[in-house]
């Protein structure tokens, strides 16, 4: 149970949309135009970090020309296909719950500006998070780095004790712990192992109201 919280702090891939389908395709696709062989481990860790911090999971260098490469059929993948992406009902249901108690609602995700500012504004449901965001290009480092959610917790003018994040990745819990902020687990899919007795996992976005105090 969490007390105190003022802030809840959702990451966008997999837990607002349904975009892990849609990344792991744009992956397989790259790799097949580059002849690259990926395996089980790289699609569950590429969850919840940016494309970069994906690539070093396969090359020395993340910045070389190969990596780069690589990258860019991925975003050529993704980017021709955004028209697939569907926001979970169940996070839209959670959030005017919460809006209405007076919980503020912010996103921090590991996808760049490029694609979440004009998708924010092309979507009637999360216009309104284009002010409330923290996105890949504005930090240093990503997540499982602290820096996101702390640049988050700053513009939202809160502590990090005053927060929960919601992920559906383990970078989005190892963040969570690096910036000493409360977690919650969405599984949408098959539940990650390092999760499987995690105490606070959702099925559903409104669940998360059972884990806070007095809201």
């Amino acid at each position: 149970m969490f007390s105190n919280i003022k802030g809840i702090i959702y990451d966008f891939d997999g837990t607002i949309a349904d975009t892990v389908k849609l990344n792991e395709d744009a992956w397989i696709y790259a790799s097949q135009k580059m002849n690259i062989k990926l395996n089980a481990e790289f699609f569950v860790y590429q969850r919840g970090i940016g494309n970069h911090d994906a690539a070093a999971l396969l090359f020395d260098d993340p910045f070389s020309e190969d990596a780069e490469k690589f990258i860019s059929y991925k975003k050529e993948h993704f980017y021709a296909n955004t028209h697939v992406i569907e926001i979970f009902p169940d996070f839209l249901e959670a959030k005017e719950i919460l809006t209405k108690k007076g919980i503020d609602i912010w996103i921090c995700t590991s996808i760049s500006s490029r694609f979440m500012f004009p998708y924010l504004e092309n979507n009637n449901y999360l216009k309104k998070f284009r002010n409330k965001i923290v996105t890949r290009d504005m930090t240093t480092l990503g997540k499982p780095s602290a820096e996101p959610l702390l640049k988050t917790f700053s513009l939202m003018n809160l502590k990090a004790n005053e927060c929960i994040y919601v992920g559906d990745a383990y970078t989005d819990y190892l963040a969570s712990q690096a910036a000493n902020t409360n977690f919650v687990y969405y599984q949408q899919y098959e539940s990650l192992k390092e999760f499987n007795d995690y105490q606070y996992k959702i099925r559903n976005h409104k669940n998360i109201l059972e884990f806070i105090e007095k809201v």
